[in-house]
């Protein structure tokens, strides 16, 4: 039998999500009930709903499907894969199919991965080892009490429809990409604790001010953790983007975030 303690060891996805803002849509409106009542089912224990919203959450799984008039999200926490994720994106497929969502604004896949240690002194020493420099430990006494943290981002860059950077001129750019990309990886050791306690990384907790979000979280005990977001955004306020190109992003970014990882990984 896995004990709690050893799925904690196994976890590498600590929290994994797709975040889609598009043009609002009357469907929604018109279907969300329905949907609702339809969607409410395993592993979906708990349900929220208002004029302009409903969420599914399955709290014990840790994973959330938020849909508003205008944004869905879809959410899951402490797997060892994405496979439960992507139940979930089939499940927001669907919703988004029915509730006639076709222009997108925006397109965030959003990646916490961790790579687990013996404990937070290992986890700063690995961390110090691969990505900081000699340079920067000397800029502060290095002892128990010394963090570190690091932050790569590639601000918003002019992307093809294969999410390539522009290959013209930047006038060029400028006047046909029709969206915009942006990249961001935030690495640093922390503890469980930390984790828990920050609130930033994670929703379902012991300490979650929503009840229904109240649970034992996942998590390892010590880590190096890497924040990896992914964004796609249209270029011009007039035009949106296709759903096509949605889902195109979304297994771009996956890879994206999969190809961060295998550095942060590698000895």
């Amino acid at each position: 039998m896995t004990t709690k303690k050893q799925r904690s060891e196994e976890i590498s996805y600590l929290m994994t999500a797709l975040s889609v803002t598009y043009r609002a849509t009357a469907a929604f409106i018109a279907e969300k009930d329905q949907a609702l009542e339809e969607s409410y089912r395993s592993p979906f224990n708990y349900w929220a709903h208002g004029p302009s919203h409903f969420s599914l959450i399955a709290r014990e799984d840790r994973q959330v499907v938020l849909f508003q008039t205008n944004r869905f999200v879809a959410k899951a926490e402490g797997y060892s894969s994405l496979d439960a994720f992507e139940k979930m994106v089939v499940v927001v497929k669907n919703l988004a199919e029915r509730f006639k969502v076709t222009d997108i604004a925006s397109v965030l896949f959003h990646s916490i991965r961790t790579l687990s240690t013996r404990d937070l002194t290992e986890a700063r020493q690995l961390f110090t080892e691969r990505f900081c420099t000699q340079r920067t430990l000397d800029l502060l006494t290095q002892d128990d009490y010394t963090d570190a943290g690091l932050v790569v981002e590639r601000r918003l860059w002019p992307a093809t429809g294969e999410f390539q950077k522009f290959p013209k001129s930047p006038q060029l750019a400028k006047k046909y990409a029709k969206l915009l990309i942006s990249e961001r990886v935030e690495i640093g050791p922390v503890s469980s604790d930390e984790i828990e306690t920050r609130g930033i990384w994670i929703e379902f907790n012991r300490k979650a001010a929503n009840e229904v979000y109240r649970t034992n979280p996942i998590i390892p005990r010590f880590a190096i953790l890497a924040d990896m977001k992914f964004e796609a955004k249209r270029k011009n306020e007039e035009e949106f983007l296709s759903v096509e190109v949605l889902w195109k992003f979304y297994e771009w970014a996956r890879q994206q975030a999969d190809e961060v990882w295998k550095k942060i990984e590698a000895d």
